[in-house]
């Protein structure tokens, strides 16, 4: 076999790979779904008797930059 054919058929093999494993996300619909799904998730937390989740920031060590920017970033801070 020459490098020629080699190089064909690599690339050939290398297209139906791609074509098999491609797969276009589209995030406004992706997001929609997920924030759905989400919504369902906490809202059978909150009927079993929990509170809602929440996202919380934990700063660890001692950087100025980080904790100025975390203090001013909440409005809630212990």
């Amino acid at each position: 076999m020459t490098s020629r054919m080699t190089s064909r058929m690599t690339s050939r093999m290398t297209s139906r790979m791609t074509s098999r494993m491609t797969k276009i996300l589209y995030g406004k619909t992706l997001a929609l779904n997920m924030r759905e799904e989400i919504a369902r998730e906490v809202d059978k937390i909150k009927i079993v008797g929990f509170r809602s989740p929440y996202l919380v920031a934990v700063l660890v060590g001692n950087n100025t930059i980080c904790k100025n920017k975390r203090l001013s970033k909440c409005w809630f801070t212990s």
